[in-house]
């Protein structure tokens, strides 16, 4: 049997988040592992943007590059502890990029 990206977040919901890129800046993590369940693929490293908001709240944006037969998007998903946990199951590679905003 195939584990599911959304039995790693939760095995008790049957999760289902749409997103769209013209007319959500940042998808939830929720939205990526439907993704995954659909069948799309992560290609290459993971690059990260840190904003720092008011000096001492940093906020980490990924992007993912997912790829599906002919198809591509980039999806920027917020950090939050769920997709911590997603990394490091996932084989790819953060990698920090060099644009920092203050």
């Amino acid at each position: 049997m195939t584990q599911r990206f959304s039995d790693f977040y939760h095995v008790h919901i049957d999760l289902s988040r749409h997103w769209c890129p013209r007319s959500e800046p940042y998808a939830g993590v929720d939205a990526l592992l439907t993704y995954l369940d659909d069948g799309w693929e992560t290609q290459g490293d993971i690059d990260y943007d840190e904003h720092w908001l008011g000096g001492t709240r940093r906020i980490l944006v990924y992007l993912f590059v997912l790829t599906k037969q002919d198809q591509w998007v980039t999806m920027p998903v917020l950090y939050n502890p769920v997709l911590d946990r997603l990394l490091m199951q996932l084989p790819v590679h953060t990698v920090p990029t060099d644009a920092t905003c203050a």
